[in-house]
């Protein structure tokens, strides 16, 4: 393309250039390690905006604060586990995260997450995931009555009592 615009306020194309945040994308790509033979760049590799990531987390905040609604932000490790996307997202005020595995409940607890801001959601939790959560202070969520059972063993185990949330899904036969 040779005309210049602005994808966002964050990503723009000028002089030829792709930019982040005001920084080519080729400057950036000459700051990673070359995976290859030397000049090539690494690829492919994420490229996130700080900006737009204060943008986005401002703007819930934002909306939760002018309605007056009670609210606490969370995020979904699955969308993207970047340990420093978690830590930013936490920086910016995001309060709990929200994790499928016990691999994701580990980055959450290590980007800064407190282990009570941590929920372990999900159908396919693994005894071990369910026992690692319970120990840590997790929050899980219970879906079937497999995870039911495990979370009282590990609880039973830890000696600790477990914080659940109960999915209920209304015109389903349990």
């Amino acid at each position: 393309m040779d005309s210049d615009f602005t994808y966002s306020p964050c990503f723009s194309h000028k002089n030829g250039h792709l930019y982040c945040d005001d920084v080519t994308i080729s400057a950036i790509q000459d700051g990673l390690p070359s995976l290859l033979e030397e000049g090539l760049h690494a690829s492919p590799f994420f490229l996130l905006s700080v900006s737009q990531i204060e943008r986005n987390v401002g703007a819930y905040k934002e909306a939760f604060q002018q309605h007056g609604t009670s609210h606490r932000l969370g995020y979904a490790i699955k969308a993207n586990y970047s340990p420093s996307l978690l830590r930013r997202l936490r920086t910016e005020g995001v309060e709990c995260a929200v994790a499928v595995s016990g691999y994701e409940v580990r980055l959450a607890i290590d980007a800064g997450f407190s282990p009570s801001d941590v929920i372990l959601n999900g159908n396919g939790k693994q005894p071990w995931e369910i026992d690692s959560a319970v120990k840590a202070g997790c929050t899980l969520n219970i879906d079937s009555g497999f995870d039911l059972h495990h979370v009282l063993l590990a609880s039973q185990k830890h000696g600790l009592k477990a914080n659940v949330l109960l999915r209920l899904n209304p015109n389903i036969d349990p």
